[in-house]
């Protein structure tokens, strides 16, 4: 059967791609394989491949048969990530850990969703919150919770934004020392 997948690559420093890609795969492929098949092709086609750090993907009706609509695995497979793969090393489900085992170069460079907020002047701990608001409420609700709870919040877990800052730069000044000791 033949998948034509419509593709977006995110990247860590550079401008997202837009492609279409057809993957052949048995129709005796076992659900893991089909994923791990389908997410495999993709990123060893990209440009940047130790920068990669999302895959995202939609197969739809233009350019696909009726038989790859009928796909119980295939359905299953992109209900199951929404389409979405991860490299950043503490955001990878099993599919993507294993591509990355399998082929090296692939996001190698790519740093964690935690050392990229870092980076950007984001704290970790605020973000996970934020996110865990958005996907939970409408945008009135969380407007309505910060200006609620806000400084409850801030005052509450100020002590633990600090500690996990200052554990991440400590831990980034000792991985340094122990490159240049060696």
């Amino acid at each position: 059967m033949n998948i034509v997948t419509n593709v977006i690559i995110t990247y860590q420093d550079k401008e997202q791609e837009f492609f279409d890609l057809t993957t052949y795969t048995d129709d005796l492929t076992s659900e893991y394989g089909l994923e791990k098949e389908l997410v495999t092709n993709i990123a060893n086609k990209v440009s940047y491949p130790n920068e990669l750090v999302k895959i995202s993907l939609c197969v739809y009706g233009k350019d696909n048969t009726k038989e790859v609509f009928k796909n119980k695995k295939l359905a299953t497979v992109l209900k199951n990530s929404n389409g979405k793969y991860y490299f950043q090393p503490d955001q990878r489900s099993e599919v993507t850990s294993q591509i990355c085992k399998e082929y090296p170069e692939i996001a190698k460079d790519t740093l964690s969703h935690t050392e990229w907020l870092m980076n950007q002047g984001l704290d970790p701990l605020q973000e996970d919150f934020n996110q865990t608001l958005i996907n939970s409420f409408n945008h009135k609700r969380i407007d309505e919770f910060k200006e609620e709870y806000g400084n409850l919040i801030t005052r509450t877990f100020e002590s633990v934004f600090k500690k996990k800052s200052e554990d991440f730069i400590m831990s980034k000044v000792s991985n340094q020392t122990q490159k240049v000791s060696a």
